[in-house]
C-alpha cells in the first residue's frame, strides 16, 4: 500500500465473522479499501470520500465518549448489503462487527480509530443509482452503557473468581415470599430450599417473607431471615474432591437457642446414631453458650462418633455483618478431615477432626435452627483439588476498601469481557465498591482518581491514572504557523472555587479560592462559586487533598482551545500528530501574544475529531491547560533551575509602581512569606512580563528583589499592587 499524502494510503477494515466481545486487539481485519477502486488519485476505494472518528471528550462534553466512527461504503454489486443472500459476504455483515480506519505512514498501517459496526444500512437515491451502505460503529463504552445489569463487589467475586464454586447462592433479591427457595448464581444450578426446621425435636418458626434487607458493604442487599428458615442447597458431589470450602455473610441480633448451628457440610454417609437422629456425618460452624459466655466453635459428627472443638468466649451475634468460611480437606490419607474457620478474614479454629473421614459434602445448610441467623447473603461451596486465596473473599464482603483504583478498573473490564490495557500503577485508594452497572463502578472509580478512561485508536479501553498526567513530557511542539486553526474558548463554564468532597458515608472535605481573578472573594475575584462532587475515597483524610486538587484544576484562569491540524497540507506533521493520544501533553509555540499571551500555549489533549472529506485529513485536538499537572519533584529541590516549577506564593504584589527597565523592585508579602535567598536565580512573572530574581533582600513582609527584566520580550510598567508569582506554580501531588 502506498504511504501518506497519498489518499490510498488510507483504509476501511473490518474483522468479518467476529463478535463485539472478542479483543480486536487480536484480530485479523480484512482491507475492502482502497482496493478495486479505479480513481487512484483521491478516493480511498470503497470507503467513498469522507469519514468521521470521534474519541474521548470532545466541546463540552462532561465525559469521555464512546469512539464513534461514520462511513459510507460503495455498494455496487451488494457486496456489503447484509441481507443479499446471494452477496459474497452474506452473513458475515453482522451487527459489532468490528471496523477499523487506519492510515499508512510509510511503515505499515497504524489505526486511525476502531469500533463495533452498530449495522450495514444500504441506500440509494433512486433505482441502481450511487448505491451505498452507511456504516455507524460504536465503542466499547457505548457497549458498556447499555449493559444495565447491577451487581455487587461480592456478586462480580464470585463470578470471575478461579476456580469457580460449585454451588452458589447470592440471596440479594429475597426469597420472592411464597416462592420459599433462591436462584443459583450457578449456570443450570439447583434452589436453594426454605425449609421448617425440627432438629432436636422441635419445631421452629418458618415464614414465606423473607424479603431484600441492607447487606455487608460488599453486598448488593440481603435476605432477611430473622422471622425463621433453615436453608438447604444441594452440592454436586465431586468424588476426586480432596479440598472444600463453604462461605456465608451473616448477621445475628442475638439468638433464641443455646447452640445455634450456622453453616454446614453434610455428606451422604449416615452418622453413628441415623436410627434416633436421621442424620448425617456433617462439620459444622457453630456457637454455644458456656454460661455466662459464647462461643464459637467448630463440631462434627462422624460414622461412629462425634468431636467439637471452641474458641475463647467471642460473640458474633452483635447485630453487625460477619463473613464465615469454614474450609475442610483430607487428612490421614482419608481417614480424618482437617479444618479451618476464618471468622471476618481472621483464623480462629484449626485442627484435625478425627472421627470424621474425608467425604466429599453433597449438601450445605444454613440457620439450621431457623431463628438464629436475622440476614443472609452469599452461600457458597468449592469443591475440588484447590481452593481460592482465602482472604479475596472478605474483601469483596467489606467491598474491596483500600483498592486502587486501577486495580478495580482492570478488574471490572476482566469480569465483564471488556478489551482492556492501560500502563497505569499508582492511583487513589477508594473505599467499598458501589453496587451498579460495570460502567457506574469505572466511573466511580475514575472519578475518585481524577483519571480519565477512554478509549484507544486500536479499539482497546484504557485508563491514564492521575499521576499519569504529572510532570509529562511534551509529546508534540506545534509551529503556530503550521496548525490551521486554534480556537480557544474562554468562558467560565468549568470555573469553580469552592469544592465539597464528600463521601458515600457523609465524610467530606472542603477547599476554597479565595484571591486572585476566579477567587471566590466578590471584590477582587468572580464570587463563590461552589460545587459538591461525590468521591468514594478510602480514607476521609483524602477528602480535602482530592478536593485541593480539583479546585486546582477548576480554577485555572486560561482557555479551553481547539486545535485543528490539516495532514493534507502539513504531511510532515502525521507521525507526531498520530503518536499522541488522549492525555498527551503538547505545546504550540509563536501563537500572537495579543490573543494567547507571551507563552507557548501548553496543553493537554482531553479529546480527537478525525474528518477526511474530499481528499483533506484534518485532526481536531480538544485541550486544557496542562498547567494543573505540574508538581512538585523532590529530586529537584536541592538543585533546582531557574524555570523549574516552584511552589505558588500565597501573596505578594509590588509595593510601588515600576517602569521597565526598573531593577530593584520593592515588594509586599502577605501573608509574610518571604521569598527565598537561595536557590537562584529562579523565574517569576508580573503583570504577564517574566524576569529573573538574582537578589533578595529582607524578610518577611517587605523584601527588595533585584531583577533581570523582560525575559519572555514584554517590555511594560506595572502599578503598585500587581501580583508577582513563580512563572509555574506547582502543588503537591495526590
Amino acid at each position: 500500500m502506498v504511504a501518506w499524502p497519498n489518499a490510498r494510503s488510507i483504509s476501511a477494515a473490518f474483522a468479518f465473522g467476529h463478535s463485539q466481545y472478542e479483543d480486536p486487539s487480536s484480530l485479523t481485519f480484512e482491507v475492502v479499501s482502497p482496493a478495486g477502486n479505479p480513481d487512484a488519485g483521491r478516493d480511498p476505494g470503497p470507503a467513498l470520500d469522507g469519514f468521521t472518528i470521534k474519541r474521548g471528550r470532545l466541546g463540552d462534553a462532561g465525559a469521555t465518549q464512546p469512539t464513534e466512527i461514520a462511513l459510507s461504503l460503495r455498494n455496487d454489486n451488494g457486496e456489503f448489503s447484509p441481507r443479499n443472500v446471494s452477496g459474497p459476504r452474506y452473513g458475515t455483515l453482522r451487527r459489532g462487527t468490528w471496523t477499523r480506519l487506519g492510515i499508512n505512514l510509510g511503515a505499515g498501517t497504524v489505526p486511525l480509530g476502531t469500533a463495533s459496526a452498530l449495522g450495514f444500512t444500504p441506500t440509494r437515491t433512486g433505482p441502481g443509482i450511487d448505491p451505498q451502505v452507511a456504516v455507524q460503529a460504536l465503542g466499547v463504552l457505548n457497549r458498556l452503557g447499555r449493559d444495565g445489569t447491577q451487581a455487587s463487589a461480592q456478586r462480580r467475586y464470585y463470578s470471575q473468581v478461579s476456580p469457580q464454586p460449585i454451588a452458589y447462592w447470592p440471596l440479594e433479591n429475597g426469597d420472592r415470599r411464597a416462592a420459599l427457595s433462591f436462584q443459583s448464581g450457578v449456570a443450570g444450578g439447583s434452589k436453594l430450599v426454605v425449609t421448617q426446621s425440627t432438629l432436636f425435636g422441635v419445631t421452629r418458626p418458618f415464614s414465606a417473607a423473607g424479603g431484600v434487607t441492607p447487606g455487608p458493604p460488599g453486598a448488593a442487599s440481603a435476605t432477611d431471615t430473622s422471622a425463621g428458615g433453615y436453608l438447604a442447597g444441594p452440592v454436586p458431589v465431586v468424588s476426586s474432591a480432596t479440598k472444600m470450602r463453604a462461605e456465608l455473610s451473616m448477621l445475628a441480633n442475638g439468638f433464641e437457642n443455646t447452640f445455634p448451628d450456622f453453616l454446614q457440610l453434610r455428606t451422604s454417609t449416615r452418622d453413628y446414631d441415623f436410627a434416633n437422629t436421621g442424620q448425617y456425618c456433617r462439620i459444622a460452624v457453630v456457637s454455644q453458650l458456656f454460661a455466662p459466655d459464647w462461643k464459637v466453635g467448630v463440631a462434627w459428627v462422624g460414622p461412629s462418633s462425634f468431636g467439637s472443638v471452641y474458641t475463647a468466649p467471642m460473640v458474633i451475634q452483635d447485630n453487625a455483618w460477619h463473613h464465615l468460611q469454614l474450609d475442610v480437606s483430607s487428612s490421614g490419607g482419608g481417614s480424618t478431615t482437617d479444618y479451618v474457620l476464618r471468622i471476618d478474614g481472621v483464623s480462629i479454629l484449626s485442627g484435625t477432626a478425627t472421627q470424621l473421614p474425608w467425604i466429599p459434602a453433597s449438601s450445605v445448610h444454613a440457620n439450621l435452627l431457623a431463628t438464629d441467623v436475622d440476614r443472609a447473603a452469599h452461600l457458597a461451596v468449592w469443591s475440588g483439588a484447590s481452593l481460592p486465596t482465602a482472604a479475596d473473599s472478605y474483601n469483596a464482603f467489606l467491598g474491596n476498601p483500600g483498592e486502587l483504583a486501577h486495580s478495580r478498573i482492570s478488574s471490572t473490564c476482566t469480569a465483564v469481557g471488556i478489551p482492556y490495557t492501560s500502563t497505569a500503577s499508582a492511583s487513589e485508594a477508594l473505599g467499598p465498591q458501589p453496587t451498579g452497572s460495570a460502567l457506574a463502578v469505572l466511573r466511580d472509580a475514575e472519578d475518585a482518581d481524577l483519571g480519565v478512561l477512554y478509549e484507544r485508536r486500536d479499539g482497546r479501553l484504557t485508563y491514564q491514572a492521575n499521576r499519569d498526567r504529572y510532570n509529562a513530557t511534551v509529546a508534540l511542539t506545534l509551529r503556530y504557523q503550521d496548525v490551521q486553526g486554534v480556537y480557544p474558548n474562554d468562558d467560565d463554564r468549568d470555573i469553580y472555587n469552592r469544592i465539597t468532597a464528600t463521601r458515600p458515608d457523609g465524610a467530606f472535605g472542603t477547599a476554597e479560592q479565595t484571591s486572585g481573578p476566579v477567587g471566590s472573594n466578590t471584590s477582587t475575584g468572580i464570587g463563590p462559586r461552589p460545587v459538591p462532587v461525590s468521591r468514594n475515597l478510602y480514607l476521609p483524610d483524602d477528602l480535602s487533598n482530592v478536593a485541593g486538587w480539583l479546585l486546582r484544576i477548576k480554577t485555572i484562569d486560561k482557555p479551553r482551545y481547539a486545535v485543528v491540524i490539516d495532514l493534507t497540507a502539513m504531511p510532515s506533521l502525521a507521525a507526531g500528530v498520530l503518536a499522541c493520544d488522549i492525555g498527551s501533553r503538547i505545546k504550540i509555540a509563536g501563537a500572537p501574544a495579543e490573543d494567547h499571551g507571551p507563552d507557548a500555549l501548553d496543553l493537554i489533549i482531553e479529546g480527537e475529531q478525525i474528518t477526511y472529506e474530499r481528499g483533506q485529513l484534518l485532526v481536531t485536538w480538544y485541550c486544557e491547560p496542562y498547567e494543573p499537572w505540574l508538581v512538585l519533584i523532590e529530586a529537584n529541590a536541592a538543585a533546582p533551575s531557574a524555570f523549574d516549577g516552584r511552589e505558588a506564593h500565597p501573596g505578594s504584589t509590588l509595593t510601588s509602581e515600576i517602569l521597565p527597565g526598573t531593577a530593584s523592585v520593592a515588594v509586599t508579602n502577605n501573608p509574610p512569606v518571604s521569598w527565598a535567598a537561595t536557590d537562584l536565580p529562579y523565574a517569576l512573572r508580573i503583570g504577564g512580563e517574566v524576569v529573573m530574581c538574582t537578589v533578595v533582600a529582607g524578610t518577611g513582609a517587605s523584601q527588595t528583589l533585584t531583577l533581570s527584566r523582560s525575559i519572555n520580550g514584554v517590555i511594560k510598567k506595572h502599578p503598585a499592587g500587581t501580583q508577582v508569582q513563580v512563572v509555574q506554580p506547582v502543588a503537591e501531588a495526590l
